[in-house]
């Protein structure tokens, strides 16, 4: 796994499903690991946040893009 030194808040653009925005913690071969994540549901992706607790792992296969949001 490797750690990043500058954490970024990050927006992942799922192939099949919500968007997810979060602080992007690591990268490994095959996931970005995100904490403190929330998911955007709706088309301009204000609309809902669901906040969950935790970190979560994305497979990279299910990402369309990611933005750098700060």
């Amino acid at each position: 796994m490797r750690l990043l030194k500058q954490k970024r808040k990050c927006r992942f653009h799922l192939q099949d499903g919500p968007t997810i925005e979060g602080i992007l913690e690591a990268r490994t071969r095959h996931t970005y690991v995100v904490w403190a994540p929330k998911v955007l549901t709706g088309e301009s992706g204000a609309e809902a946040v669901v906040p969950v607790t935790g970190h979560v792992e994305i497979p990279r296969e299910n990402v369309l893009f990611y933005q750098v949001i700060g």
